[in-house]
């Protein structure tokens, strides 16, 4: 099964599947997850399908920062690992967490850093009320 999530003009995610896939393999995939804290931040991640996009963006004002992952050509991925770091400290890790992640963090300057498919991504960010969403790109992967 292929996966392949784009972000289009207009912001029309778009799910592709090959092969053969049954509607109980589809509703047992985990589209988001319901809402963590770790280290005493509360994160969403998730993202995989219209549906799952849709109730993510229900869940933005209740958070102050979005992190989207994406290769060049648009399309979204999911990374293998994600951390938020004030300073050294992680004060968020988590594994195979998006292609969307909102997170709510106290007032400060982070580092987000990301690893897919071995190639690490980071941007600083500071966060004082509602922050910009910050886009992590890797190149596109050739098939």
């Amino acid at each position: 099964m292929k996966m392949l999530l784009s972000l289009g003009a207009g912001a029309i995610v778009a799910l592709v599947l090959t092969g053969p896939v049954s509607a109980q393999t589809l509703s047992a995939m985990p589209n988001s997850n319901a809402g963590t804290q770790t280290k005493g931040v509360h994160y969403v991640a998730g993202g995989v399908g219209l549906d799952a996009r849709a109730e993510m963006q229900g869940l933005a004002a209740s958070h102050n920062l979005l992190v989207k992952f994406a290769e060049g050509s648009g399309d979204y991925v999911v990374p293998d690992s994600v951390s938020v770091r004030k300073g050294s400290v992680d004060v968020l890790s988590v594994a195979d967490s998006g292609p969307l992640l909102y997170v709510n963090l106290p007032n400060g300057v982070y580092t987000v850093v990301a690893t897919y498919k071995g190639v690490v991504r980071s941007k600083e960010i500071s966060v004082a009320g509602r922050s910009p969403d910050l886009v992590l790109t890797w190149p596109a992967q050739q098939n």
